[in-house]
């Protein structure tokens, strides 16, 4: 997986391994010059996982359909989160088709609120934003 900052106090998380540190400036963030505690790292993971883990049991209850057939496919999606767990954003990266697109688009909209940031996280961090692909 991996991990850029988007700015001092927001943080894409693209899959398992998760970086911060503070204070540190913007340009040594995107620089890559900063390392995240251990223990950040690690809340970090968990915290994508049970995010994608809701996501998923989610997913397998809303399959797409288009003329009452299920549609199969692999959809990017970026889901940004506030530290309350509140849906702030989603982008559907790629899709193969118009349906999976929408479809992805307003369940994961209507699936939050997710459980809030840990405490340790939410102190440091406005927004977490997460990419991952959900195959249907």
């Amino acid at each position: 997986m991996t991990v850029s900052a988007v700015s001092l106090k927001s943080l894409l998380v693209a899959a398992l391994v998760a970086a911060f540190a503070a204070p540190v400036s913007v340009a040594q963030q995107q620089a890559g010059e900063w390392q995240a505690p251990v223990s950040v790292k690690r809340q970090l993971s968990n915290y994508a996982d049970r995010v994608f883990q809701q996501v998923k049991r989610q997913s397998a209850l809303n399959l797409p359909r288009v003329d009452g057939q299920i549609v199969h496919g692999r959809v990017t999606v970026r889901l940004a989160l506030s530290p309350s767990g509140k849906v702030e954003s989603v982008q559907v990266l790629s899709s193969p088709s118009a349906a999976l697109k929408e479809h992805t688009l307003e369940w994961l909209k209507a699936a939050g609120p997710f459980e809030p940031f840990p405490l340790e996280i939410a102190a440091e961090i406005d927004v977490i934003e997460f990419q991952r692909t959900l195959v249907y």
